[in-house]
């Protein structure tokens, strides 16, 4: 038997250190991203907004099932863009952040369900958020916005799989300031866009970041945790 694992946005940040840590330990894991600079063999390239994108994930998945013991969807991808302060905010950006921080872990997380909700054997979803789904930055409406979305949504999946014969655990994890390309888009900033720019800075050079590895090393404790079933579906790396 063996434990699969899906994960998107993972060619670089936590996505990559995630598929690293997890293919080291021996498990199964189909990585996807919409580039593969590494020339990762089991990397699927795919835009996760894609029409076809949930069907071809599911149709990898779907021969594993009958050899898995475990088998895990974790929704990583995201985008920050677009920092601005609403007013001045790019139409075709808004709907680029909706598309891959909301619109395609849902659809992801319906068809897993669906394939996977009659099986006896342990299944989790992990919706990477943010902090800012939970508190609100100026220059950050649209992604506060999505990750309070996401955030809502495990919510809503949590509180429908408690009635379930074999549930799906549920988790929205914030995974805390990591030094990732993300953290080069935010600290690039205009001040005038968004305010916050100079502690984001100020971070970077003292060093209080974790890295991709650290972070993905805290994610993987915490899922792998027994109680995960039962425990609060939001959550964040740094209360543990």
């Amino acid at each position: 038997m063996m434990k699969v694992y899906i994960i998107t946005g993972a060619s670089k940040g936590i996505g990559n250190s995630l598929a690293s840590i997890l293919e080291a330990e021996g498990h199964k894991v189909l990585r996807v991203a919409r580039t593969n600079p590494a020339g990762f063999s089991n990397l699927m390239t795919m835009d996760i907004t894609a029409p076809e994108a949930t069907l071809r994930i599911m149709e990898w998945l779907t021969p594993l099932l009958p050899l898995a013991s475990e088998v895990t969807l974790i929704n990583n991808a995201g985008v920050i863009e677009p920092i601005q302060k609403i007013g001045a905010l790019n139409t075709n950006a808004i709907h680029k952040a909706i598309a891959i921080n909301v619109t395609a872990p849902i659809e992801l997380s319906n068809a897993f369900v669906a394939l996977t909700q009659s099986l006896p054997i342990t299944k989790r979803i992990i919706n990477i958020s943010s902090g800012a789904g939970r508190h609100v930055y100026e220059g950050w409406s649209i992604y506060c916005t999505t990750k309070a979305a996401i955030d809502h949504f495990s919510r809503a999946l949590y509180l429908e799989q408690q009635s379930m014969e074999y549930p799906i655990a549920v988790t929205a994890l914030a995974p805390g300031v990591i030094d990732t390309d993300m953290q080069k888009e935010i600290r690039g900033s205009e001040q005038s866009a968004f305010p916050s720019v100079a502690r984001f800075i100020e971070m970077k050079e003292s060093g209080t970041l974790l890295t991709p590895h650290e972070c993905a090393e805290k994610i993987i404790a915490y899922i792998q945790r027994p109680t995960m079933l039962s425990d609060d579906p939001i959550t964040d790396i740094r209360d543990m």
